[in-house]
Parts: structure tokens; C-alpha cells; sequence
């Protein structure tokens, strides 16, 4: 349950930043962190969830605004700079207290709402696809949401030939993205074998999955899963039956990857 209340203002401990916050975004993290949701997450990370609900009664990780005042240690930013970056909660307040590691300086070019729409989504996107080289094809499932949208963009930059999945409604705004090829889930079924296949939607069996990616191909399983709380796994099961099949396309994956 959310409520508006006056809390303590956080302390820029050592090696931290005391940040006032312009701006938030919301992300699925937020709400997962919030519901407690799936509850094996409960047991994975105690930094963010204690017994009886979240570490941090304040919820919110991205966030964009001006530095307050800086921690022992921190020499290289300036109080009044401009800075966004992801924490692990109390973005939702007016300001927030992070570790230096964990921001940057906001780009000129964009506007402190803008930039607090990128720490999760965009560091996510880059992470899924790290490996990607020249000219591959990738799938994007999911293309529509935050991560699918900086996904799609990124691929394109490092000139992959870009087929994105989304509802009838998105489908539009995923090719002015960049995605050369897109399929409705809606109206069509998915086609084709990829180099890389990125899941962000985290709703189609491991097998169907496994299916479009070429034998010496990739494939990329991050979060998602559409469920209205209360699982104890939620896409976590997912992950983890593609942790299991590793081992039997481990050598076809070393292979693809010693070609890059």
C-alpha cells in the first residue's frame, strides 16, 4: 500500500551521493519490489526486501536531479551538478542518497524526465545484448516495452538486422525505433531462426524459444512475465529452465561467440 508521508532526509554516507530529485521513473522493479513479488525474490536479496516487506519503505530506483551534497570520498562531483542514475530505492522522495558508482552526469541534451527514464531499461537493453556484433539478425520480444525500446535502437546502432514483436498498437512505433521486420503477436506467429533472440516478455516456452535461434546462435532470457502477483516464481521459473539448458548448447555458443 503506497501513502504520502514526511520521512528523514538520507545522509550521504562514505562513498555516496545525496542527490535532489527532479525527476523519477517507474519501472516493473518497482512494482515487483513493492508486491513482493514472485516471493522467491523474498529470499534472493535482503538488501532489498526484509521480513515483512520492502528494505526501504521508500520504493523508487531511477532518478535524475542535482547533487545536495557528496560523501568522504567523492571528489568528482560537485554540489548543483546535474545527475541521473539508478539506486536501490528512495527515488520516490525528494531526495535520495546513492553510492557514487551508481550515478552520472545527466547528458545536456536531455531533460531531467528524459533522463530518468534511462538508468534500468537502457543499462538492461546494453547488458542483453553486449555480445551482439555486426550484421546478425535479432529477434526482440517485447520490443514495445522500456527495455524493448532501447533494445531495439541499440541493435540497430551496432547494425543488426532488427524483427521486432509487439501488439497491433506498437507495431508502428517499433519500425520508427529502427526494426526492419516486425511481427503482431496479435495476428501472426513468429517465424524465422536469428542469430540473437532477446525475451523480454518471458510468456513463450523455453522450446518454442529455443526453436528461433540459429544452432550457434543466442539466447537472451530477461524478466517479464505478465501475472497479477502473488506467484512464487513468476519468471524466475523461466530463467532458471534456461540456466538447465545451458550445458547442452554450450559448445554450439562458444563457437558463436569465438567468431565476433
Amino acid at each position: 500500500m503506497l501513502s504520502v508521508a514526511e520521512v528523514e532526509q538520507p545522509v550521504a554516507g562514505a562513498g555516496e551521493v545525496l542527490v535532489r530529485v527532479r525527476a523519477a521513473s517507474v519501472n516493473a522493479r518497482d512494482w515487483h519490489v513493492m508486491r513482493g513479488d514472485p516471493k522467491i525474490a523474498r529470499w534472493m536479496d535482503r538488501s532489498v526486501f526484509s521480513r515483512k516487506g520492502p528494505a526501504n519503505p521508500v520504493p523508487g530506483g531511477d532518478f535524475a536531479g542535482t547533487v545536495e551534497a557528496v560523501g568522504e570520498g567523492v571528489t568528482d562531483l560537485a554540489v548543483g551538478e546535474e545527475v541521473f542514475g539508478e539506486g536501490n530505492s528512495g527515488a520516490f522522495a525528494e531526495f535520495v542518497a546513492v553510492p557514487r558508482a551508481l550515478l552520472d552526469r545527466k547528458p545536456a541534451n536531455l531533460n531531467f524526465e528524459q533522463a530518468a527514464a534511462v538508468p534500468l531499461a537502457g543499462n538492461t537493453a546494453l547488458t542483453c545484448l553486449s555480445h551482439l556484433g555486426d550484421s546478425e539478425r535479432v529477434l526482440i520480444i517485447g520490443a514495445s516495452g522500456g527495455v524493448g525500446t532501447f533494445a531495439v535502437q541499440i541493435a540497430r546502432a551496432r547494425h543488426a538486422e532488427v524483427t521486432a514483436v509487439c501488439s497491433t498498437r506498437n507495431v508502428e512505433a517499433a519500425r520508427a525505433l529502427g526494426a526492419e521486420h516486425v511481427f503482431d503477436y496479435t495476428r501472426e506467429t513468429i517465424t524465422g531462426r536469428f542469430d540473437t533472440v532477446l525475451d523480454l516478455a518471458g510468456t513463450r516456452p523455453l522450446r518454442e524459444l529455443l526453436r528461433l535461434v540459429e544452432p550457434t546462435g543466442t539466447l537472451v532470457l530477461s524478466g517479464g512475465g505478465n501475472f497479477d502477483g502473488g506467484s512464487w516464481f513468476g519468471p524466475v521459473g523461466l530463467l532458471a529452465r534456461g540456466q538447465l539448458a545451458r550445458p547442452f548448447r554450450r559448445e554450439t555458443q562458444r563457437r558463436h561467440r569465438s567468431t565476433r
